[in-house]
């Protein structure tokens, strides 16, 4: 089970977000046409692993 970010961002802007996250160690998957789909695991990504994601996310969106 995965969540999808589903956003009607230009292609330009979707393509930031997936390469910020990238850059801040969040892997994600990428599919067309609009969206980014993000599936942590239990078995191997740990509280501190989701909340550091919350804290990349926070930054990203504090920044617009």
């Amino acid at each position: 089970m995965g969540q999808s970010f589903q956003s009607s961002y230009t292609y330009r802007l979707k393509n930031c977000f997936f390469n910020y996250l990238l850059k801040n160690g969040v892997i994600t998957d990428w599919r067309e046409p609009n969206v980014i789909r993000l599936a942590p695991a239990p078995f191997y990504c740990s509280f501190e692993d989701m909340y550091e994601f919350g804290q990349v996310l926070k930054r990203y969106f504090g920044k617009r």
